[in-house]
């Protein structure tokens, strides 16, 4: 089986080309700096996704045992880590 014929898309996303944009398997192969570009990308983002994976997975743990009644302030779960808007909704469903 050809190596393009085992990826799961058939465009990805090059963050160098003006501000960003998909391009096809044929284009990357054409141009080796956007397929590089793309390359770095997709493997960042798989090293995000992993480390947010074991994040939910720790608090998965934590979590899986308690009861809301059991948790006077759940902010203990928080430690300060949550930045952004992504706090106030994700405390409330910890609540």
């Amino acid at each position: 089986m050809p190596i393009a014929a085992r990826l799961g898309s058939t465009a990805y996303f090059v963050p160098s080309i003006d501000g960003g944009e998909y391009r096809s398997v044929p284009e990357l192969c054409a141009g080796l700096r956007a397929m590089d570009a793309a390359r770095k990308f997709m493997r960042q983002k798989g090293k995000e996704t992993i480390q947010e994976a074991d994040i939910l997975d720790e608090l998965h743990c934590a979590t899986r045992t308690l009861q809301p009644e059991d948790v006077e302030d759940a902010s203990i779960l928080w430690a300060g880590k949550a930045k952004g808007p992504r706090q106030s909704g994700d405390r409330q469903l910890l609540r």
